[in-house]
């Protein structure tokens, strides 16, 4: 795998470690699900600030998952989106219309349905309007309380995470995956802190919910 991105405020060693193990792991072990590639970018960010305090942004050595950036794309300039995917053709054109584009937006307009896209419309999504209408980004809210020493403070924040390489639903499964393992190691990271994540808006969406079940992932 080859590091595209990498900034962090503080010391993010013991979670980079946890990340980059996790996906070696399931990219190895998955190997016939991403056989073109991949590409992993997560961001954390706390609430009211314009930057992420993390961004880890990973692909293969040979390149492949191009839609990464564009879901990333997506959940930034859609903040109250929980995933992408599962788009019909009517909001597809309304996020299209937001963001003022015009090439092609006659052309989707005229189609029955968003099946119907051709591959000069995907790319010209992916690419020009950085706009994603497939599933593989996921949105988590946290909420932490910090000790240190006597005082105790919150943080409110989001964790971003975006994958592909597989197929949309496959692409969910690395996402949360590492997700999770991300997650299990926070206690030990963090002994200093009490999270809480808010699966809500997530548990909406049943291509989601799916693997969360599946998995096993929950709030606290």
């Amino acid at each position: 795998m080859k590091i595209i991105t990498y900034k962090t405020e503080g010391n993010s060693d013991a979670k980079t470690g946890v990340i980059l193990r996790t996906l070696e792991h399931l990219v190895c072990k998955y190997a016939y699900l991403v056989p073109d590639g991949w590409r992993f970018i997560l961001k954390m960010q706390v609430a009211g600030e314009t930057k992420p305090y993390y961004h880890l942004d990973v692909q293969s050595k040979d390149g492949g998952g191009d839609y990464a950036r564009a879901k990333m794309s997506t959940l930034e300039k859609f903040p109250k989106r929980a995933a992408t995917g599962g788009d019909t053709l009517s909001n597809l054109l309304k996020a299209i219309s937001m963001l003022d584009y015009t090439d092609y937006y006659k052309q989707i307009s005229e189609l029955e349905s968003i099946d119907l896209l051709t591959e000069n419309m995907w790319v010209w999504l992916r690419d020009e309007v950085e706009f994603a209408p497939c599933y593989g980004g996921i949105r988590i809210p946290y909420e932490d309380l910090i000790v240190e020493g006597d005082e105790i403070s919150t943080e409110i924040g989001e964790i971003r995470i975006a994958f592909s390489g597989a197929s949309q639903e496959q692409d969910i499964f690395f996402a949360l995956n590492i997700f999770r393992a991300l997650n299990d190691s926070f206690v030990e990271i963090y002994p200093n802190t009490q999270g809480r994540l808010d699966l809500s808006k997530l548990e909406k969406v049943p291509a989601v919910k799916f693997w969360l079940d599946l998995l096993g992932i929950r709030e606290a």
